[in-house]
């Protein structure tokens, strides 16, 4: 007789995992998580706030520099993800020598990738800046900003590279350390090289406000090295360098997906400073304010790409589907609640900013658009890192590039500057475009396609181990 489960809305049982290692649960990892990206978005936001309260003429140089900024740093997801995903399935199978080469190999990338994306950062700063259809002053400011902040791009690689094995590890309340530590010192320093308070650190503001994050990255890094000790994270460096190839092979396209929706980013920044700077300053202010809702859905999806990656790897496959479902839902009641909850704060989160009766105008559509968004974007964040997680990496990238040409570069020129919709119609464009990601993603995992890869992949693993230790291959949950 087959056994009907009755529907909850959340289950206990599917917070949480266990293995070789212990328990790790949802939102032991998601809250983590969630406040480091919280800290990590804090750092640009911080800088963006005290910026316009000492001059607001500085402000679009220093946000669109940002973004730029933003875009080369997903280049970093080719090894973050790909380790990630290796890792979690490793530890899953409690294949210690796999995952010790792993982390080693990621590190010893990530400095490489860094080095490698400030030479280019570097080289084409200038003619990107013009590109953004900036005022020429603008240009100057964002120049001269990101110059400095890119030159450091290697201790963010390294950064997120060792937060990364932190995660995996079911350490994520380490990470928080490394966030507070990078915020502290941001604002402290922010705060002296802006007002000049109690003593005058740059006279260059600009530059002052780039130092300010970079050094404070640089605390970061150091808080991140010694967690990677204290946690006696287990790595090995030159040993098996052939690592490389595997995460590339697995990182790259899911890094690919996020480098062509920030470059899709960038580029509709790119169309709306074309409708005039007012309306650019709007589109960053409302940006900066619903990252903070879009963080709790990535930070589910994170936590739970982690526990896939355990559960495919444990061989649990019945337990994996049960789990996409429940964390959906769970990321789309927590990101409409919150952006409800923002809407209806929108005039007071905006005051943050500026006390632009236009500006302020302009934002309240985007805000009750963005409700919208965010629930299909907490579908796609779940859908897409599940996928991931079964190393399904192909095909979201496939998906993500083309609907971020279409949908979210193609329908957001076409209904802000074509139609001259504005601000509304880059938000309409961002509907469709997660929409359209997400539909595509959930339909693939009903598809089960991911089930019969995992299965044969854990019977060779378990035939590989019999064979060496000399047993009978033990039957999986599979």
């Amino acid at each position: 007789m087959v056994k009907v489960r009755r529907f909850k809305l959340f289950d206990k049982e599917l917070l949480s995992i266990k293995d070789a290692r212990g328990k790790l649960s949802l939102f032991g990892l998601a809250i983590p998580f969630f406040i480091e990206q919280v800290c990590t978005q804090l750092l640009n936001i911080i800088s963006s706030i005290m910026c316009a309260n000492y001059n607001e003429g500085y402000i679009n140089g220093v946000n669109v520099a940002g973004t730029v900024l933003s875009f080369y740093t997903t280049l970093l997801y080719i090894v973050t993800t790909g380790m990630s995903i290796l890792l979690s399935i490793a530890i899953g199978k409690n294949d210690k020598e796999k995952s010790k080469n792993l982390v080693g190999t990621a590190l010893f990338f990530s400095v490489v990738l860094g080095l490698i994306i400030t030479a280019v950062g570097v080289l084409t700063s200038g003619w990107v800046f013009r590109l953004m259809n900036l005022e020429e002053s603008s240009v100057a400011v964002a120049t001269e900003y990101f110059n400095i902040r890119i030159i450091f791009m290697s201790i963010v690689c390294v950064t997120s590279c060792i937060t990364a094995a932190l995660r995996c590890y079911g350490y994520s309340v380490s990470t928080i350390v490394i966030g507070i530590v990078t915020n502290a010192v941001n604002v402290g320093i922010t705060a002296v090289a802006l007002f000049d308070v109690p003593f005058v650190l740059f006279t260059d503001k600009v530059a002052g406000l780039a130092y300010a994050t970079s050094i404070a990255q640089v605390a970061g890094l150091g808080i991140a090295v010694f967690m990677l000790f204290f946690r006696k994270i287990p790595f090995t460096v030159f040993k098996k360098l052939k690592c490389i190839g595997e995460i590339v092979h697995i990182g790259l396209p899911g890094a690919m997906a996020l480098i062509f929706y920030n470059a899709s980013n960038l580029i509709t920044t790119a169309i709306i400073a074309g409708v005039g700077e007012t309306v650019l300053t709007a589109k960053i202010y409302v940006s900066q304010i619903v990252v903070y809702v879009a963080i709790f859905s990535n930070s589910v999806g994170n936590a739970n790409s982690i526990l896939m990656g355990r559960l495919c790897g444990l061989g649990d496959i019945e337990k994996a589907g049960r789990m996409f479902w429940h964390n959906i839902r769970l990321a789309i009641l927590g990101n409409l609640t919150l952006s409800v909850v923002v809407f209806l704060l929108r005039s007071q989160l905006i005051g943050m900013y500026t006390s632009n009766p236009t500006i302020i105008g302009l934002s309240a559509s985007a805000f009750a658009l963005d409700i919208v968004v965010e629930v299909f974007r907490a579908a796609n964040h779940i859908a897409e890192r599940s996928l991931n997680a079964t190393k399904d990496v192909r095909y979201t990238t496939v998906v993500s590039i083309v609907s971020c040409a279409v949908n979210g570069v193609g329908m957001a020129y076409l209904l802000s500057t074509v139609l001259g919709l504005g601000i509304v119609g880059i938000w309409l464009g961002f509907i469709i475009d997660e929409g359209f990601r997400a539909s595509l993603y959930v339909l693939r995992w009903k598809k089960g396609r991911w089930k019969n890869k995992f299965k044969e992949e854990m019977r060779t693993f378990m035939q590989m181990h019999s064979a060496e230790s000399g047993s009978e291959p033990e039957k999986t949950s599979a």
